[in-house]
C-alpha cells in the first residue's frame, strides 16, 4: 500500500497521519459542494478541520482503495488478528520515504511532496492563501470574534481549493506523466508490486536469493544517480 499513501498525500495534500487515519464515513461522495474529505480537527496537526475537495483523479483512487478495505472502517486498513478491533495502515516515515528514494535516486520525504506541491502551485499561479488552505496551515486566533470568523473561513476558500487541485490535477496528468496519470492510480492499487513483493522474499530467504540480489541491484541503481554531479 505504500505507493497508493503517497498518491493519497500526493492528490489531497494532507499530512502523513491525516492520510493514514482516513476513515470510510469522512469521505462526502455527494453534496451542493460536489465531493470532499473531512479531516477533523481532533487527526489534524495544528487542530483545525480541514474540508478537502475530490477531483476526478482523487475519487478514481479512493474508489478503488476501497474496493480492498472490506468491512474496516478505515479507508486503508491494517493487518488484524482474528477477533481483534480493525486498525488503519498506519505508515512511518522512514520505510516508505527510503523506498521512494531508492527509486528515484534521492531522498524524499512526505513533507519534501508538501513542500514541492505548493511550489509548484504558485508557478500554476495560485493565491498563497489557497496553498495555504490547501495544506491546511493554522489560521491566526487571536480572540473569541476573530476565532469564530476564521472557523467559517475554513469553508471560505472551499471554491478556490477545488479549482487549485483541479490545476494541480491536470498539470500532474498532462504536463508530468503525459495523460498516464490515471493508469499510474491503478499501477498503485490493483498492479503488480514486483519490488515490494522482492523485498518481503529478500527478508525471508537471505542474501543468497534471487531477491536479495534484485533489490541490491535496485539499491546500488539508486545509489550510483546520486552520485552523478549535476
Amino acid at each position: 500500500m505504500t505507493a497508493v499513501w503517497w498518491l493519497l498525500m500526493l492528490l489531497n495534500l494532507t499530512r502523513k497521519t491525516e492520510t493514514c487515519l482516513l476513515e470510510k464515513d469522512e469521505i462526502v461522495w455527494k453534496s451542493q459542494r460536489g465531493a470532499y474529505l473531512v479531516i477533523p480537527g481532533h487527526k489534524s496537526k495544528n487542530h483545525q478541520p480541514l474540508f478537502q475537495p475530490l477531483t476526478e483523479y482523487s475519487k478514481l483512487l479512493l474508489q478503488l482503495v476501497l474496493k480492498h478495505s472490506g468491512g474496516s472502517p478505515w479507508v486503508m486498513p491494517g493487518r488484524v488478528k482474528p477477533g481483534d478491533k480493525p486498525k488503519p495502515l498506519f505508515q512511518r516515515t522512514g520505510v516508505p520515504g527510503s523506498r521512494v528514494s531508492r527509486r528515484i535516486g534521492a531522498k524524499v520525504s512526505p513533507h519534501d511532496l508538501r513542500h514541492t506541491v505548493a511550489t509548484v502551485l504558485g508557478e500554476l499561479d495560485i493565491e498563497p492563501h489557497v496553498i495555504d488552505a490547501l495544506q491546511n496551515h493554522r489560521l491566526p486566533r487571536s480572540t473569541d470574534v476573530t476565532g469564530t470568523y476564521n472557523d467559517a473561513l475554513v469553508w471560505a476558500y472551499f471554491d478556490q481549493k477545488r479549482a487549485a487541485l483541479e490545476r494541480w490535477h491536470q498539470h500532474l496528468d498532462k504536463k508530468i506523466l503525459k495523460g498516464r496519470l490515471k493508469a499510474h492510480i491503478r499501477q498503485a492499487v490493483e498492479g503488480k508490486k514486483e519490488f515490494e513483493e522482492a523485498m518481503k522474499l529478500n527478508m525471508k530467504l537471505g542474501p543468497r536469493s534471487a531477491a536479495h540480489k534484485l533489490a541490491m541491484k535496485r539499491r546500488a541503481t539508486a545509489g550510483a544517480r546520486q552520485r552523478i554531479p549535476a
